[in-house]
């Protein structure tokens, strides 16, 4: 089975919390066959930075150092969702639900996108 890297963006309670380019911390999580087998979290201090510019870039070094296939927050700004997307990075915006459901959430989604073939059906809003 196909091990899917999760980038999730972390609210103090442990659920999806906020803007992905004002983050103060993610998670990243492998996810296999709907398992979560890592769980890395990271104090990234996004929402300090004053220049969206540099928050987003921020934001996709990490993205692509970290090898991340799918982000999950609460908002991914129009920009944002573009970059992700031209570099194969699926975008989910979810609210309401624990951050190990979204990441397990987001790699099944990774995992119909792989099987149907469909590169396109990268941006989800599951609200």
């Amino acid at each position: 089975m196909t091990v899917h890297r999760v980038l999730v963006v972390l609210g103090p309670d442990g659920g999806i919390s906020g803007s992905l380019g004002a983050a103060d911390a993610v998670v990243v999580a492998d996810v296999q066959s709907m398992e979560i087998i890592e769980w890395h979290p990271h104090r990234v201090g996004w929402a300090t930075d004053p220049y969206p510019a540099r928050q987003q870039a921020s934001v996709l070094a990490f993205v692509r150092h970290q090898v991340v296939e799918a982000v999950v927050a609460g908002v991914v700004s129009a920009d944002l969702q573009h970059a992700l997307r031209v570099r194969g990075v699926a975008v989910l915006e979810h609210c309401g639900i624990s951050a190990r459901a979204a990441a397990v959430s987001a790699a099944t989604v990774l995992d119909l996108v792989h099987d149907s073939g469909d590169a396109g059906a990268s941006s989800t809003n599951a609200q």
